[in-house]
């Protein structure tokens, strides 16, 4: 696991699973957080051997408003 803190407003994160038998990467998925202000954007990434992901978010940070969001996601894909 590792976390980058850019800047107040950009953080990265990165988590892997490494198969020590194999020598390989098993699973690893990044993820950067950005905080607009009013908003938040989340990306999730998952560039994985048998399995690729992605999920792109926009959240109102208001709590009364929480539920207003935009998300566009890519799941069950091919590999990149």
């Amino acid at each position: 696991n590792g976390r980058i803190q850019l800047t107040k407003k950009w953080q990265i994160n990165y988590t892997a699973q490494v198969d020590l038998k194999e020598r390989a990467i098993d699973r690893q998925e990044f993820r950067i957080s950005r905080d607009l202000h009013c908003w938040t954007m989340n990306f999730r990434w998952a560039p994985n051997p048998s399995f690729s992901s992605y999920r792109l978010e926009i959240r109102v940070n208001a709590s009364a408003l929480r539920d207003l969001k935009v998300t566009k996601t890519n799941s069950g894909g091919r590999p990149f």
